[in-house]
């Protein structure tokens, strides 16, 4: 895993404290991912120039953030407010991720040290966060370091924030409730992909702001699609940083870097106390949709591999609700993707749980990234996108025809590839979509 030590790194920063999403329509967008996702409301922020949402389930935080149509972010009066700086824009998109760190004055100090480039700077907030922005290398996505109050826990190895600084906290209240910590709920966050056009120059300048060492490398080769990725890993391995990079033209990563204008958040992996628990309850309050399944012929061929890990029973709901299965040695990664978030092929979320064997359950709870993101993971993920696509409004389908024409060879392709479990006429009716 990693091999730093601790009391070497410059700065501490053990796993994501939470991910700040944009959009025009912050209370919309708060309401649909707190009923995909099973999270409550659990703070507000407003301020002259924003107003932000909250939603919290045990490590794991997720912001909704819209600026006020009269605000200048650029006005004297924004000062060093949460939301200085926040301009409006189309679209949803990730703003920032959020990197939780034992020291802000150290992590402040290392960090100013760092920042050389042109283009590049920090800006603290009045509750002490620092945002970074590399708009070089991650255009408009920031990384945001703060400190919190964390509660102990067994769920999650560095603590649970105690909600989010600064934000005023909700009073709970009936409806907050019922979607509180639902059975198999949200434990935190797993792992976090960016596209990119570069991923050396990216890694390598996040390496030396995080202080986070290589985990992971993914070839082209090995996974017969047009990418290539290298994942990143805190001290602690609770944060796992997968930077993606389309490797040639007809990549579904490189058309949807043109759709959503440079480097962006590509997926949240979010860690289940039980995935398939948490798609039962989801499915019984109607709130349950993925990215369509692939063919039938996938789960006959990891049936066996499957029942080392999942009861009968278990593996067949991992087939009704569309999850996929990876292993590495004793420990078994079942994930799912749910649907593209706003109305291009840009972020989404993941649903993850990391399953021991079936002999082994009783005798260790499954480390952060056991089960790794193997290849065949990838590979399904690369076709899950593709597959995607048919659930964008058909009247943007890609939010442009040009674009959806550029995407044919990647669909062509992915009916080719002796890999994929598509069929020509799934493909075939994408194209027609």
């Amino acid at each position: 895993m990693s091999d730093h030590a601790d009391a070497a790194l410059p700065i501490q920063a053990p796993f994501f404290h939470h991910v700040e999403f944009q959009s025009s329509h912050a209370r919309l967008l708060t309401s649909a991912l707190s009923n995909a996702l099973g999270m409550p409301l659990v703070g507000t922020l407003e301020t002259e120039q924003g107003i932000s949402y909250c939603l919290q389930s045990h490590q794991t935080l997720i912001l909704c953030s819209s600026p006020k149509t009269h605000s200048n972010p650029s006005s004297p009066s924004s000062g060093n407010s949460f939301h200085a700086g926040l301009k409006r824009t189309e679209g949803i998109h990730v703003h920032a991720i959020g990197i939780n760190v034992t020291d802000e004055e150290a992590a402040y100090a290392h960090l100013s040290s760092t920042l050389h480039e042109p283009g590049e700077s920090l800006q603290r907030h009045d509750s002490g966060s620092i945002d970074v922005h590399l708009p070089k290398l991650l255009g408009r996505l920031s990384l945001r370091f703060l400190s919190s109050d964390l509660h102990a826990t067994s769920s999650a190895q560095s603590g649970i924030p105690n909600g989010m600084k600064g934000f005023t906290p909700c009073a709970p209240d009936k409806a907050n409730q019922s979607s509180s910590f639902l059975p198999g709920g949200i434990t935190s966050i797993d792992h976090i992909a960016v596209n990119v056009s570069d991923v050396s120059q990216v890694s390598q300048r996040l390496r030396s702001l995080t202080a986070w060492a290589p985990f992971r490398v993914f070839d082209e080769a090995a996974l017969h699609r047009p990418l290539s990725a290298l994942t990143l890993s805190s001290s602690t391995c609770e944060g796992l940083m997968t930077i993606v990079q389309p490797t040639n033209k007809s990549s579904i990563f490189e058309h949807a870097l043109q759709a959503n204008g440079g480097t962006y958040v590509h997926h949240i992996a979010l860690r289940c106390a039980d995935i398939l628990q948490l798609a039962d309850a989801l499915s019984a309050r109607g709130a349950w949709q993925s990215m369509p399944p692939p063919a039938a012929s996938y789960y006959e061929e990891i049936r066996s591999t499957a029942l080392d890990f999942l009861t009968l029973s278990a593996f067949e709901k991992l087939q009704h609700y569309g999850m996929l299965l990876d292993f590495e040695e004793n420990c078994a990664l079942v994930q799912v993707f749910l649907p593209y978030i706003d109305d291009v092929p840009g972020v989404f979320f993941e649903l993850i749980s990391r399953v021991p064997r079936l002999n082994e359950a009783h005798h260790h709870t499954p480390a952060a990234g056991c089960g790794g993101f193997g290849d065949r993971n990838v590979a399904q993920l690369y076709d899950c996108l593709i597959r995607g696509i048919s659930q964008l409004p058909p009247a943007i389908n890609l939010h442009a025809e040009h674009q959806k024409s550029a995407l044919l060879p990647a669909l062509g392709s992915l009916a080719s590839e002796d890999q994929s479990h598509a069929s020509q006429a799934a493909v075939a009716e994408l194209i027609e979509s």
